[in-house]
């Protein structure tokens, strides 16, 4: 007995509704496969949050995990993000773990819904500020720069760290390690996610003093790539460019030398 044809069926649109049902039935397959090892991890580092090696080993898996965005919201969702943050407080001077979990997040923050969905579970971001704070080695301070700069790709979490205040920790940063140019250039970038700001504008004036976007990366650093230079210079343009209001560019142009901010007119 012949099944009746729906309204409106042609050969075509039975063709097109195969082609979008197929990658979501990867998508679900993949998902499934995922919740379970997200979950054995966060297990395993839940058990062992001082066992450094296992712990680094499952993050290392979950920054493999990262390879599109539902894989990535999943993690979040299973409660990564709150595991991260217990094991960098009950480990708060282990830097390869906090060095390893802020490049994690780096990766995870592919688009601004899941910057957001990382920052409302991130406590006020307090686990970067402490590691521009307290860390030493380079690496891991760049690492929590640029985890910060990422976050950072939206307003809401521009006012969330600099409520932290994360302009003091740039300025710390920038004075302890002004001849480590990854370093620069990863605090470049946070600057300029809060140049974009009008509203930030004393936030940005305070670094003044402590000359964060007055030292240039080219400086004795033969070792930085020509993105790195140039991203810092570009922060430096943006500074003197932005239009923040007719006060704050005032402001600006007391402190602005040569496209420098930190620099007082002569």
């Amino acid at each position: 007995m012949a099944h009746p044809v729906p309204a409106g069926w042609t050969p075509e649109a039975a063709l097109a509704s195969l082609k979008r049902a197929g990658p979501a039935r990867k998508n679900v397959r993949r998902i499934a496969r995922n919740k379970t090892e997200i979950n054995r991890h966060l297990g395993d580092m839940n058990r062992n949050m001082k066992f450094s090696n296992m712990v680094m080993y499952s993050i290392s898996c979950f920054k493999g995990f990262a390879v599109d965005a539902v894989s990535i919201e999943e993690m979040i969702e299973e409660g990564v993000i709150e595991t991260f943050l217990r094991i960098q407080k009950l480990n708060p001077f282990n830097e390869n773990l906090h060095r390893a979990i802020n490049e994690c997040l780096t990766a995870f923050c592919i688009n601004d819904d899941i910057a957001r969905m990382i920052a409302e579970r991130l406590g006020g971001g307090e686990q970067i500020i402490h590691s521009l704070l307290k860390h030493t080695e380079p690496e891991t301070v760049a690492a929590s720069c640029s985890a910060m700069a990422k976050l950072m790709r939206i307003d809401p979490n521009v006012d969330m760290f600099v409520a932290a205040e994360c302009t003091p920790a740039l300025g710390s940063v920038s004075q302890r390690m002004r001849e480590e140019p990854g370093v620069m250039a990863a605090v470049a970038e946070c600057v300029r996610a809060i140049t974009r700001n009008a509203g930030h504008i004393d936030a940005i004036c305070a670094l003044e003093n402590s000359g964060v976007v007055g030292v240039r990366v080219e400086r004795g650093s033969d070792d930085v790539d020509g993105a790195q230079r140039a991203q810092v210079v570009d922060v430096l343009a943006a500074v003197r460019g932005r239009d923040v209001g007719e006060r704050a560019q005032h402001v600006l142009d007391e402190r602005l030398v040569l496209g420098e901010l930190g620099q007082r007119r002569k």
